[in-house]
Formats: structure tokens, sequence, C-alpha cells
């Protein structure tokens, strides 16, 4: 008796299980509508029912047999579209009975349906009829390989035919998923632009740029992942005047602030009403400013005078659909500044993207910009506007559409229509590269030569993550290199690196009956060569750190596992060593030789049994012997309610390793009058809010400032705005800085030097 419950949402049928009889039978009735379909129509013998059989007769696990490519007119093209259906159809039933490794089969199939319709969209291009038809066809085809895997798919689209094809296949599946009917309504371009060679660019921005200074070293930068790779935050210093990104909380509008650190002088405003938050980034004499912004109303109307011109002359096609009242959609913005003179910062370029800012980077005056565009799957209709429906970028006020040659389509990110749109900024020349994947994005990272993209996927195959892979620098500022889809799902940037080219990847897989997580290893074209799992049955991921040959994996349920991996051999990766005890690391540091700080929250069981958060916590581990981690020391600050950003932002978390100091910005809180016979009688009070500085060596920590928020007649209750969120350190003085203003405080004794309040 063959278990079949899994398939009868694909199939139809109701019944729980098939007998080996019932599986011959339906093999025998959709063999035998392969035949009668080749009757009714006249197709080469390679295509032949019969012969589309016998590439699935007597197949071998690890096998994957040739699809003999024909030459087709179009007349074949719709019958080769509904036959790789079919043969998606017969591979699933093939599995049941033959009981076959089911990534062979999704292998086999992906590979079938897809050497059939290739013959179908080349034959479609032979002839001069409907194009719209064409798009059917193709999307058909499409729908039936929607979610096979893909390692190392390096295809880009032929046209954006092809991608709104494509888009309506996922957007008509969203819509069932909702119990929405699906709609037909095919658009059809009729003049595409394939590569970047022949496609409308925007015009590039040049201007010329002074040599960044070295300032030489003395104060502290951004808490970074990887060194010598930039991430955007909201503090930064050259080590003679700070930049402050902050919010004004009165007007709710962007600024960033330019003080002289000597003498704490406010020297310029940069007002950017049409932003509230954005991050910065600072090269020598460019200040950069990175944020979600409204798309340029006036460079969006451009764009539809300048692509309805160029329609005119073939260049590139424009739906007839398309209307000249562009929505304003959201935009990851850049905005460059020459801040040559600091009293007077003039911005010098700006560069806008279509999505949602998901993160950046910045490595040797390029900076790589990624953001998220989601594609409404209700406003995919007739009357929608091109800008919504593909990726556009905007430089120097005028816009143009990412092309499609640049625009790569992997199978194993086709979860959901969405976008990733990188591109490579270069913050001198203002030269632009950019590409975009059909698929999703939520977290990056980049180390010096390599860029990854990832994103949860949710579908009928469960639950995992999609990685997209770029390498970086070098003449070609991005080049795709794979997208690949990995077991489970990542808990931030810190669970993916990259080591000696191989990615390297940890994970909780959630579709058994409790998460499990482990760790995998995969080559540049996202072939898995080696994993461990089976780590923390019931326990999910909190936080990772990737040293060299170790991975140390910190998961939790009731205690603090902190497990050591050695990575040394990437086709078997081991588990060397691991420890238990209470609360749990969200972000672990490296601290020196042998040493890691992790930032977490305590725990405690309560009156029923269950765990609790109660407190934040630091502890000290001794990894000098990956096999036999140990907790040197550890501090616990607060009760329930206690809280630092670096639980959920590393960049909050400030490193002086140089003078064995680090700090961060925290909210303790004290929770009493809990008794016995009142276990619900609690209550909660601030007992500090402000920034907290320790020293640390082998073995143990020591708190050596509070530098307390500005508060108001309570103490206790900082002011909305002048919570501290970030500091930096120059010289002998410690700058903390709040939406309000900043101060200076001794970094020796840290008393109270001067306070700035912003206008």
């Amino acid at each position: 008796m063959a278990d079949w419950k899994q398939n009868n949402f694909m199939y139809g049928d109701p019944r729980e299980t098939f007998t080996d009889e019932d599986a011959a039978a339906e093999f025998a009735r959709i063999s035998e509508q392969l035949r009668a379909e080749a009757e009714r129509i006249e197709l080469p013998d390679a295509l032949r029912a019969e012969e589309m059989i016998k590439l699935l007769d007597g197949v071998v696990p690890g096998e994957t047999k040739p699809v003999p490519v024909v030459n087709l007119r179009r007349e074949y093209a719709k019958w080769i579209a509904v036959a790789a259906c079919f043969v998606l159809v017969i591979t699933g039933f093939a599995r049941m009975v033959a009981r076959q490794n089911a990534a062979y089969i999704a292998e086999t199939a992906s590979s079938s349906a897809a050497a059939l319709a290739a013959p179908a969209a080349a034959a479609a291009g032979e002839v001069d009829d409907d194009p719209a038809e064409a798009a059917n066809e193709k999307g058909l085809a499409e729908a039936c390989v929607l979610n096979a895997q893909n390692d190392g798919d390096l295809r880009t689209a032929e046209s954006y035919t092809e991608i709104y094809t494509m888009l309506t296949a996922l957007v008509e599946r969203e819509k069932m998923e909702y119990g929405v009917a699906a709609e037909e309504d095919a658009v059809v371009f009729d003049g595409e632009a394939k590569s970047r060679a022949e496609a409308p660019m925007a015009p590039v921005v040049t201007n010329s740029a002074a040599a960044a200074g070295d300032v030489g070293a003395g104060y502290t930068s951004t808490n970074v992942q990887v060194e010598g790779v930039d991430e955007a935050d909201i503090l930064k210093t050259d080590g003679e005047y700070l930049y402050h990104f902050r919010t004004d909380l009165s007007t709710g509008k962007g600024k960033v602030e330019i003080v002289r650190a000597a003498d704490l002088t406010h020297c310029a405003a940069i007002d950017l009403p049409e932003l509230r938050r954005g991050e910065l980034y600072l090269a020598g004499d460019r200040l950069i400013v990175a944020a979600d912004c409204s798309w340029d109303t006036d460079a969006a109307q451009d764009t539809v005078g300048r692509l309805t011109g160029i329609r005119q002359n073939d260049e590139v096609v424009v739906p007839d659909w398309y209307e000249r009242d562009v929505r304003k959609e959201t935009s990851a913005g850049l905005f460059i500044y020459d801040i040559g003179d600091r009293t007077a910062p003039r911005r010098i370029a700006t560069f806008k993207q279509s999505g949602r800012i998901v993160s950046s980077r910045l490595s040797k005056d390029v900076l790589y910009l990624v953001s998220n565009q989601w594609v409404d799957p209700w406003y995919i209709t007739g009357d929608t506007d091109a800008a919504s429906v593909f990726p556009s970028v905007s430089s120097g006020g005028e816009a143009a559409f990412v092309p499609a040659g640049d625009i790569y389509l992997p199978a194993a990110l086709r979860g959901s229509a969405n976008y990733c749109i990188v591109t490579a900024y270069n913050i001198r020349s203002a030269e632009a590269s950019t590409r975009a994947v059909l698929g999703s994005v939520d977290t990056i990272m980049m180390t010096g030569d390599t860029l990854l993209l990832a994103s949860a996927i949710y579908d009928e195959a469960g639950v995992g993550t999609g990685i997209t892979r770029f390498a970086v620098g070098g003449g070609d500022l991005l080049q795709y290199r794979s997208s690949g889809r990995v077991p489970g799902r990542i808990d931030n940037q810190f669970s993916l690196d990259v080591n000696d080219g191989l990615l390297r990847v940890a994970t909780t897989d959630y579709s058994g009956s409790e998460p499990e997580s482990g760790v995998y290893v995969y080559d540049e074209g996202m072939k898995l060569i080696g994993s461990v799992g089976g780590i923390a049955p019931g326990e999910r991921i909190y936080s990772v750190r990737f040293l060299d040959d170790t991975a140390y994996v910190v998961t939790f349920r009731e205690t603090d596992p902190l497990f050591a991996i050695d990575l040394s051999d990437p086709r078997n990766p081991t588990v060397l060593g691991q420890l238990k005890i209470p609360g749990f690391s969200e972000y672990l540091h490296p601290a020196g030789e042998g040493l890691l700080i992790g930032v977490g929250q305590n725990t405690r069981a309560n009156a029923w049994g269950g765990v609790i958060a109660d407190g934040l916590k630091l502890a000290l581990f001794d990894v000098s012997d990956p096999g036999d981690p140990k907790e040197i020391t550890s501090v616990l600050i607060g009760n329930a309610g206690s809280y630092t950003e670096v639980l959920e932002n590393h960049k909050a978390f400030l490193w002086d390793g140089q003078n064995g100091r680090f700090g961060f910005p925290a909210t303790v809180c004290r929770v009493y009058g809990a008794t016995a016979d009142n276990p619900w009688g609690t209550q909660t009070s601030v007992t500090f809010d402000g920034y907290l500085v320790y020293s640390f060596d082998d073995k143990e920590f020591t708190r050596i400032g509070e530098l307390a928020s500005e508060s108001g007649d309570d103490p206790f209750s900082p002011i909305a705005d002048a919570t501290i969120r970030r500091a930096a350190v120059i010289g002998d003085t410690i700058y903390t800085a709040a939406e309000n203003g900043m101060t200076a405080w001794s970094y020796g004794d840290f008393a109270k030097r001067e306070t700035l309040r912003y206008s």
C-alpha cells in the first residue's frame, strides 16, 4: 500500500491511500491521454507520447536521462507546454510507485519540463503569430516548474514578456491560496530590450572628487560583521567630526547633524524632509544617506515620457495600458553629499531603485544597495503601470527600467511575486551597475568578494531559505553566480558566512515534529558538499558566529547550549563540544584569542513550570578548546523588561578591543511585588536608562561607566527623544547620541563634560 496522502492536494483525490494497482491504472490513463493527443496533433517522433513515457521508464536514482531537443514550429508550442505538465504528473505517480528519492524526482521533473519548454519558446519566435498566445503558452510551462530546485541557475530573462508571464503565474497562485479565481489577463511587449547594451539606462552623474583623507586611529567605528566591509548606521565619525542621522520627533522628518568633536560645536544640519529613518556611510569627503524614500514624481513622469518616445523607435516595449498617472511608489535611495566643507554639505548625486531597502554595504568606494520590490498580487491587471511590475532605477533625475537581460530567473527562489534588486554604486564616479533576481530578499551578508542575499521561502515544499550569490569587486562590480535553497530558516546575517569560496549557513528546520538545527556547506554553484544536522532537537538557533574553521551556535528552549562545530573539513562538519547554561545569547562577539562575549537574556523558571526571560545577561566564554567550551563568568542586568538594542542590532554594540572595553545602550528594569500567594502581583519599574560601559579581561567583566539619558522630573523616566542609542569614542572622550542631542563624557571617570542640544 503506497501512502499518497501528501499528494492528494496535487491530484485532487480525496483518498488517503492508494494501492499499487490504482497507481498503475492512473499511469495507464494518463498515457492514453498522451497518445490521444498525439493522434490529434502531428508531432515530431522525439515528442510522441511513447517517447516521453520511455524517458520515465527504468529510471535509476542519480541519473538524468537526456531529453531530445528538436526544432519546432509554432503549431507545436501549446502542446509542448501541456506535455511539460504531464511529465510532472507522471513523475509524481512514478515517485509513489518506485518509492524513489524525492530530490532526484524533483531534479528529473525540472530538467525534463525545462527542456520541453525551451523549444516551445524558441519556436514561438520563428513566426509572426499572436504574441499573447506565445506568452500564455510559455507561462503554462513555467508554472509547471514553479518550485523546482535549480542549483547554479544562471539564466536571465529573454524579454519583459517572459518576466510578466512568470509574475502572473506567481500572482495567480497567491490569489488561489486566498480562494480567488485566476484571471486571464495576458500582456505582451513588442520590442523587448534584452541586455544592458540594448536598453536605455539613466545617465551617469559625474563629479570630481578629492582623494579620501586618512585621519588615523584613535577612534571607534561601526561594529561590523566582516572587517573591511562597512555597514550603515545612524552615527559615524572620522575622528574629528561626528555625523548623526536622527528623526526630529516634533516633525517626524529626518536630519543629519554634523558636529565638531573637539568642542561639541554644531557645524551644519542636512534637512531630509522626505525621509523618516535612514543610516549613514562616511568615506573621506563623501557622506552617504541610505534610506527608504518616495519615488520621484518628476522622474517617474519623465520615465513615462522617455519610454513613450523610445516606444516609437522600437528600442524598448511599453505596454498599451501604460498610463501617465504613475503610482508614487516607495524606493530605496542613496543621497550623496560632498562634505569637503563641513559647514556647507552639498548634495552631488541621488540614486534610487524600486522596492524597500533591505540593507547595504560599502567596500572600496563601491556601495552595494539591496532592496526588495513586492509586486502586489491584487494590482496585476490590465490597468497597472509598468513601474509596479518591473524593477527600475533613477539617477540624476531620470529613470529607466532594469533591462530584462539583467533580471535573473532562478527556479529555486520563485516562491512569491518579489524582486531582489542590487546595485553596485561607485560613490566617486556615480557609475552604477544594477541586477535583479525574481525572488525575495530579507537578509544580506557580504565579504570582500562575495555578496549573499537570503530570504525565507514558504511553499508546498515547506519552509526553507533561498540564497543568491553574487561576486563583487573586480572589473564587473556585480557578477551573478548562483541561487539555491537550503533547508530551514536562518536567524540573521551572522547565520551566513563565506570561507575559501564555500558558503556556510546555519539554520533551524521546522518541517518535522519539532525544530531541529544544522550547519550546511555549499560550493559556489549552490551544491551541498557537507552538513551536520540533528543539533539541539526541540530548540531553535538564537545566535551564530563563524570564526575561521569553527562555527559557534547558540540554541535555546530551557537552557542555553553553546555548540562548537568544526568546519575544517567542509565535507564532514562535526560537533566538537557543547556547553549548557541558563539563559541564551542573541549576539556573539569575538574578544581576542580563545574568548567570546555573549549578549543575551537571563532566564528562570516561573511558578507554572515554564521558562521566562529575567533580565539581560553578559557571558564570557573560553573557546580556546572548541571541544570543551566553558563559561568563565557572567553578569546579570535587571529583571524582566530590561532591554538593549544589541539583542536585535549588532551595530548598537560598541567595541574597543584595544582598551579591553565595550558598551551598549540599555534600559534596566526591576520586577517586584510577587508573592507565593499572589504570583501575578508583580510591578515593573525602570531603574536606569542610558549607556553602559564594561571592561573585561580573561577572567571577569567590570562595569566602569553608567551614562544616563536625560530625564525630566522622574530620574528614571527619560525624555522621549533623549534616550541614548549610540556612542563613539574619540581619544579620551566618549560621545553619546540621542534624537535630541549629543553629550561628551570623560572616557576615564565618565564624568559629563558638555551637552549639545539640536535645534
